[in-house]
């Protein structure tokens, strides 16, 4: 079901799925920023539609919602955080429930991690799929794995490329990051860092394509609202450490993070949560998954998330299914 509210002056789109109104509500928050992955992955977390209300919101000038703009300018850290709390608190109303439950992917993890930072008492807890960290110790990683990936391979057109295409500075600017990241990271996918079975920019264009939800206009706005996020909001990502911006959250914390992740780095995730302290948290490492656990490995997610987070039985809810 697809609703419109109007959140904070202009008008953004949210796919609400799930089998029963009683059941709890979980926001889901999309990577990039500005590249929702609604077409991507709900088929996948389909499964969870029975324990949750799985709400995807497709942020400020992302996706559907890039067609409702009127302010580009107004695609800021601060209103999107105003916007993920006026969200949130209309979903409280819409279901009746005092709180909900908050998952945030790659980009969704820094929003999401500010978001409960400064609104805890409207989330039961937080669930981290890719924790951003700071981001430019995760680029290094991530150029350092395309080169030995390279090297390893003997592809020596893209170690060329990488010798031109060198990592750019902390603060070179949003658009010296997007001309070095549109390269890179479609090596990364090759060398299969942002999936581990699959190269998922092939696979997530497939999805775009062929998703129903979306309208011819959606799917060519797609790559526009994209590239006016980034270009709004990589400044802060870039030169804000999470880590350090967010040292303690009031709310139980689950992160949950492939060993193969490129994208995020794996080795900064654990560093951040082992000193992010919180009333629980718990850290899942996925050693076949990269950048996208929940989607890689979706059994084994499926099962924290009920036994874990959720306190459900897990062979009793099997011989219920």
């Amino acid at each position: 079901m697809l609703h419109s509210p109007i959140i904070n002056g202009n008008k953004q789109y949210i796919f609400i799925h799930g089998e029963s109104d009683a059941n709890p509500v979980l926001l889901y928050l999309h990577g990039g920023p500005g590249t929702p992955d609604y077409c991507f992955v709900r088929e996948t977390l389909k499964p969870l539609e029975k324990l949750f209300t799985i709400c995807y919101w497709e942020q400020r000038g992302a996706g559907k919602s890039y067609s409702t703009l009127d302010d580009k300018n107004s695609v800021t850290l601060e209103q999107l955080i105003l916007d993920a709390e006026a969200v949130s608190k209309y979903l409280i109303q819409k279901f009746g429930q005092n709180k909900i439950y908050v998952l945030g992917q790659s980009w969704g993890t820094y929003l999401g991690a500010l978001l409960v930072q400064q609104h805890p008492e409207i989330f039961h807890a937080y669930l981290s799929v890719g924790q951003v960290t700071d981001q430019y110790l995760s680029e290094q990683e991530s150029y350092d794995f395309v080169k030995e990936q390279a090297t390893i391979r003997k592809d020596r057109s893209i170690l060329r490329k990488l010798n031109k295409w060198t990592l750019p500075t902390r603060d070179a600017g949003a658009k010296a990051w997007f001309r070095y990241l549109n390269f890179q990271r479609w090596q990364v996918a090759r060398y299969r860092g942002s999936m581990k079975q699959k190269n998922i920019f092939l696979l997530a264009i497939w999805k775009l394509l062929t998703c129903k939800e979306y309208s011819l206009a959606d799917k060519l706005n797609y790559m526009k609202g994209s590239s006016l996020s980034f270009n709004q909001l990589w400044e802060a990502i870039i030169n804000n450490n999470i880590s350090e911006t967010v040292t303690h959250l009031d709310v139980p914390v689950y992160f949950f993070h492939g060993t193969h992740d490129h994208h995020t780095y794996y080795a900064g995730a654990k560093d951040y949560f082992d000193k992010l302290s919180a009333p629980t948290k718990q850290f899942y490492t996925f050693t076949d998954a990269a950048h996208f656990p929940h989607v890689e490995c979706f059994g084994e997610f499926e099962k924290i998330v009920k036994v874990e987070v959720l306190g459900i039985n897990y062979e009793r809810s099997i011989d219920n299914d």
